[in-house]
Parts: structure tokens; C-alpha cells; sequence
């Protein structure tokens, strides 16, 4: 079965297409991070759901960086460091540290996001009507 549906987010923005299989870049997500942190603070109510969005894509930049092998993750660095001419390893073992440190992933109940109690319960089974064939 396939299922190819545009994803959105709370404020209707497409966040990715039907069948666009572009994976987001490091660059991209630190953008869109930032571009929900401002909205988080212009708009409280929704706070706590950009908060969920940025933590999201923080566990992904984590994963991303995660993946580079140390020659990689060595280049990353010196090119988002300024003033960076050369980088020690030691430097980048501090970095890789710190990183750990900072994105560990998110444990399932700081995840929990509290619901309006008008919001509809979607996770009820309702069983299907049936109707009448005019044919019959």
C-alpha cells in the first residue's frame, strides 16, 4: 500500500511533499530549529508543540551527525567553526562529547505533549455503517 500524502505542520506549512524523498541537510534543520524557536516565542499556546518539533529535529541532526565517520564530522566542523584554520582531534572528540551530552535522546515522557480536553479522542474504534443497496 502506498502512501503518498503532503505532511504539514500546526500552522498548515508544508513540510514535505507527496513523493519528495529529499533528505533534509544538517543546514536545513538548524534552520527550520530556529525558525520554530521564534515562532515558539511569539506564540505560547503552541509552544510546547514547536518545543516537540525542534526536539524532533535535533534527535535527527544527532543521527546525521552520528553517522559521519571522524574524517567527515572533522570537515563538518572546521567549516561551521569560525575562525577555524585547522582542528585538533582532541578538539573534535570534545565536540563529539559535548553533542552526546546535549542531544540525548528523548525519553518518551518528556515527549508527552498535554491535549485540550475539547480536542476529539482519534484512537476510537468506530464501527462502519451500512448502508442500504438501491438496487435491492
Amino acid at each position: 500500500m502506498k502512501n503518498e500524502t503532503n505532511i504539514y505542520d500546526i500552522d498548515g506549512e508544508i513540510i514535505r511533499e507527496a513523493g519528495d524523498n529529499h533528505k533534509m541537510t544538517i543546514e536545513e534543520a538548524q534552520k527550520r530549529m530556529s525558525d520554530y524557536a521564534k515562532k515558539a516565542e511569539e506564540n505560547p499556546e503552541k509552544a510546547e508543540i514547536y518545543k516537540t518539533y525542534i526536539r524532533n529535529l535535533s534527535n535527527y541532526v544527532y543521527n546525521l551527525l552520528s553517522m559521519m565517520s571522524k574524517d567527515e564530522f572533522t570537515e563538518y566542523v572546521s567549516k561551521t567553526l569560525p575562525n577555524s584554520t585547522k582542528t585538533k582531534s582532541e578538539d573534535v572528540e570534545k565536540a563529539l562529547n559535548d553533542m552526546s551530552e546535549e542531544l540525548k535522546p528523548v525519553s518518551q515522557e518528556d515527549m508527552m505533549v498535554e491535549r485540550d480536553t475539547e480536542a476529539p479522542v482519534m484512537d476510537e474504534y468506530v464501527s462502519p455503517i451500512e448502508e442500504e443497496s438501491k438496487d435491492e
